[in-house]
């Protein structure tokens, strides 16, 4: 979750290891309209999107638009490829930490261990 300066929600971004579905993307879009605070950002960092899919999922976008709404579907690895070229060094380092905090405070032993990994992975 992303807040304003007032700690009103401005951005939900979900993070999915599966492909986007428009039965869960109508789901996700039916609970952001519902939310108190005024949501009206909604991004999925998915793997890609479910190809019989990808037209209902246009739909969905352009009519949560016309309410108020903007969903948005990225891959995992283009997010985070935009968010360090946009963030200076000390809010990389903070972004990272973020992460593992959230995945610590999940107690999701499996996710923080891949984590993990990926973060000791040299470059090639």
């Amino acid at each position: 979750m992303c807040y304003d300066h007032e700690g009103r929600i401005r951005l939900a971004v979900e993070v999915k290891d599966i492909h986007l579905t428009l039965a869960y993307a109508q789901e996700a879009s039916r609970k952001a309209k519902q939310s108190s605070g005024g949501l009206s950002n909604f991004l999925f960092a998915v793997p890609g999107i479910q190809e019989r899919d990808s037209a209902g999922i246009e739909v969905l976008t352009h009519r949560s638009w016309a309410e108020g709404l903007n969903l948005y579907a990225v891959t995992i690895p283009a997010l985070i490829g935009t968010a360090l070229v946009l963030l200076e060094e000390s809010w990389r380092v903070r972004l990272f930490r973020e992460i593992g905090n959230e995945l610590d405070e999940r107690q999701n032993q499996s996710a923080r261990r891949a984590w993990n990994d990926l973060l000791s992975q040299e470059e090639p």
